[in-house]
C-alpha cells in the first residue's frame, strides 16, 4: 500500500507540504507559544472557505497556505534583520507599504517606540474592522494576525483561475493562469504583508467569477466585503459585472431567464449595499466633510511624486497624450529598477521581487498584447469583453487612483488575457507582440541608464 502511494508524485508533493506544515507551526510556536494556535485557525479558515466557496478537496488550499506562509514567515525574518527597529514590519518609507499602521491598529499593546501614524488609536479602517471580525482572539504578536493574508493570497489564484475557466471555457488557459498568479511577485509584495491589496484582488476576481457563473448571492457577498474595504475597487467591480450583464442580457433568448438574470443581479446589488451599509454611512460623513474627490480621485499623489519621475512627466502632459501614456505605463509597471533593491545599506526584499516581475514581464506583455488583440477580432464575445473591462479599468486606475499598488485589483484580468494570448493568438498579433516585447524591454533599459 505505501509503496503504490510512494509512486503518485501528487502524494509526495501533499507529504512533503504536510510536513513544511508542521515544521512552520513548530517554528511559529516556537518564537511565541499563543501564535501556533492563530496558525492553525488561520489554516483552518482558509479550508472552510475553500470548501465553501471553492471546491471540496483540501489538499490545495493546504498547500497553498503552506506556501504563502512560509513566505510570510520568510519576509518577516528579512525585515527584522535588515530593518530591526520596524519589529518585522516593512519600513514605508523605504517599501511604501502600512503595514506596521495596521498591526497597530488591531495589537493590543505595542512597544514604546513602535513605528506607526500620530494619534494611530483614534482613527478606524475597514481593514482593520475586517481582520478583527475575522479574528475572535486578542493579538499580541505579529505572527497572531500576519496569516491572516496568508487566506486572501489562497484565494487570489485560486478565484483568477475560476475567472479564467468562465471566460474562456479553456482549462489550458484556467491552469496557467493559476500559475502565473500563484508565483507573481507583484502580488506577493501587496498580499503578504499586512495590507489589503491581496485581498481586494481576491474578492474582486471571485465576486466577478461568481456573477458570471450565475451564483447570485456568493457574488454579491464577496462584492459587498470588497466595497467595504476599498469603495473605489467595489465600484470597479460593479463597472465589470455592469459591462458584462448587458453581453449576457444580448445572449438569453428567453424571456424568463433574462428575467432572472436580471432578479439575480438586483439580489446581488441589494444584498451587498445591506452587508456594506455602516462603511457607507462613515463614508457620507466624509462626503459631508467636503472629501468627495478623496474617495475616487487620489488628487493629492500629485503632491508627492517627482515632476522628473515617469508617472509626474506623463500627468503633465496634454489629455491626448496622458491617457494611452499612463495606460501604458500603469500596465507595465513596475520597471527594472535594481536600484530599489538596497537601501541604507541593507537588502529590501520588495525591491528585489519588483526586478523579478519587470523582467518576467517583459515577456508576458507579448503574450498580453496576443491575448488582447485575439480577444478583440476573434469569436468570443466574453474573451472581446474581457479586454475592454481590463482597458477600462487601467485607465481609470491611472487617472482617477494612481497608486500603482492598486494595480494589484486587476492583476487576475491581466494573467488570465496573458494566458489567452499564449494558447490563442493570430499571425498579427504575434508580429505586434514581438514589436510590443522590443518596446517594453527598451524602456526598461532606458529606464535603468536615465534613472528616471
Amino acid at each position: 500500500m505505501l509503496s503504490k502511494i510512494a509512486r503518485r508524485p501528487e502524494w509526495i508533493g501533499i507529504a512533503g507540504g504536510l510536513a513544511l506544515l508542521a515544521v512552520e507551526f513548530a517554528l511559529v510556536s516556537a518564537v511565541y507559544p499563543p501564535a501556533g494556535l492563530a496558525f492553525l485557525y488561520f489554516l483552518g479558515m482558509t479550508v472552510v472557505l475553500y470548501i465553501s466557496l471553492a471546491g471540496k478537496r483540501w489538499e490545495e488550499p493546504v498547500l497553498l497556505f503552506v506556501f504563502y506562509s512560509g513566505l510570510i514567515i520568510i519576509v518577516y525574518y528579512i525585515n527584522y534583520i535588515t530593518f530591526p527597529e520596524f519589529y518585522g514590519f516593512t519600513p514605508a518609507s523605504i517599501a511604501g507599504t502600512d503595514d506596521s499602521y495596521f498591526y497597530s491598529l488591531v495589537a493590543s499593546s505595542l512597544p514604546a517606540d513602535f513605528p506607526t501614524r500620530e494619534f494611530y488609536h483614534t482613527r478606524t479602517h475597514p481593514y482593520e474592522l475586517l481582520m478583527e471580525w475575522g479574528t475572535p482572539f486578542t493579538i499580541e504578536h505579529p505572527f497572531e494576525i500576519l496569516f491572516f493574508n496568508a487566506v486572501g493570497a489562497v484565494f487570489i489564484p485560486v478565484f483568477s483561475r475560476s475567472l479564467a475557466q468562465v471566460v474562456t471555457k479553456d482549462e489550458r488557459v484556467a491552469r496557467l493562469t493559476f500559475w502565473l498568479v500563484a508565483l507573481c511577485p507583484f502580488l506577493m509584495n501587496h498580499s503578504l504583508v499586512l495590507v489589503r491589496d491581496g485581498w481586494t484582488a481576491a474578492l474582486f476576481a471571485g465576486s466577478l467569477a461568481f456573477f458570471l457563473r450565475g451564483k447570485f448571492v456568493r457574488a454579491a457577498v464577496l462584492g459587498a466585503v470588497l466595497f467595504f474595504l476599498r469603495v473605489a475597487s467595489g465600484l470597479q467591480l460593479g463597472l465589470v459585472a455592469g459591462i458584462m450583464s448587458l453581453l449576457f442580457l444580448y445572449r438569453l433568448e428567453s424571456r424568463k431567464k433574462q428575467v432572472l438574470y436580471l432578479g439575480g443581479a438586483a439580489a446581488l446589488g441589494i444584498i451587498a449595499l445591506t452587508i456594506v451599509y455602516p462603511i457607507l454611512i462613515s463614508q457620507a460623513q466624509r462626503l459631508a466633510g467636503g472629501e468627495i474627490i478623496g474617495l475616487l480621485y487620489r488628487e493629492t499623489y500629485l503632491d508627492v511624486i517627482s515632476s522628473d519621475s515617469f508617472l509626474g512627466r506623463i500627468n503633465s502632459q496634454p489629455l491626448p497624450i496622458r491617457l494611452p501614456a499612463a495606460l501604458l505605463f500603469f500596465i507595465s509597471f513596475p520597471f527594472f529598477a535594481p536600484e530599489t533593491v538596497t537601501a541604507k545599506g541593507s537588502f529590501v526584499w520588495r525591491g528585489f521581487m519588483n526586478c523579478i516581475y519587470s523582467i518576467a514581464f517583459i515577456f508576458y506583455f507579448k503574450f498580453l498584447v496576443q491575448g488582447m488583440i485575439k480577444g478583440i477580432i476573434g469569436k468570443s464575445d466574453f474573451s472581446r469583453i474581457t479586454v475592454f473591462s481590463t482597458i477600462i479599468l487601467i485607465s481609470l486606475l491611472s487617472q482617477a487612483s494612481m497608486q500603482l499598488r492598486h494595480k494589484t485589483v486587476v492583476m487576475p484580468m491581466i494573467y488570465l488575457l496573458i494566458s489567452y494570448g499564449y494558447y490563442n493568438s493570430s499571425k498579427i498579433g504575434r508580429q505586434i507582440g514581438w514589436f510590443a516585447l522590443f518596446g517594453i524591454a527598451v524602456a526598461n533599459v532606458g529606464k535603468f541608464l536615465t534613472g528616471v
